[in-house]
């Protein structure tokens, strides 16, 4: 995803940038990102950059494409390893489990895989920078 942002302050490598309102924030009431502090960006592509300008930022594209598999394949894979254990120990232990309550169990584990990547999601980790893409 592309954001809209502007230049504080630019140095060679790195700028210092406000995030502007996107179109995401359309319907947004909480006013959170015109409330934002700046933040530093990495400037691989050694763009002038000066104070005032505006410039477009996002993710590394390795960073989002992983972010997605990582949304989309950790619940299927919980899912499916939850649905795996809980036969198991049905038939290990004997337990009376009709397929209901499997299937009960195992939607049990989707909502919670899904829940956990819902709150990873909100998460703001600040281990990989904004890369500026261009600017405007």
């Amino acid at each position: 995803m592309t954001n809209l942002a502007l230049v504080k302050k630019s140095g060679i490598s790195q700028a210092e940038v406000k995030l502007l309102k996107t179109t995401s924030c359309i319907n947004c009431v909480s006013n959170c990102v015109t409330r934002q502090k700046s933040f530093t960006v990495d400037n691989p592509k050694n763009l002038e950059l000066k104070p005032g300008d505006y410039v477009t930022i996002q993710l590394p594209p390795v960073i989002s494409a992983l972010q997605g598999l990582f949304s989309l394949f950790f619940p299927i894979v919980f899912t499916v390893t939850a649905y795996l254990v809980i036969r198991n120990v049905k038939i290990q232990f004997f337990m009376n489990l009709n397929e209901l309550k499997v299937f009960a169990i195992t939607a049990l584990a989707l909502i919670i895989s899904i829940a956990f990547v819902a709150l990873l999601s909100r998460i703001r980790i600040r281990a990989v920078r904004y890369q500026i893409t261009g600017v405007l």
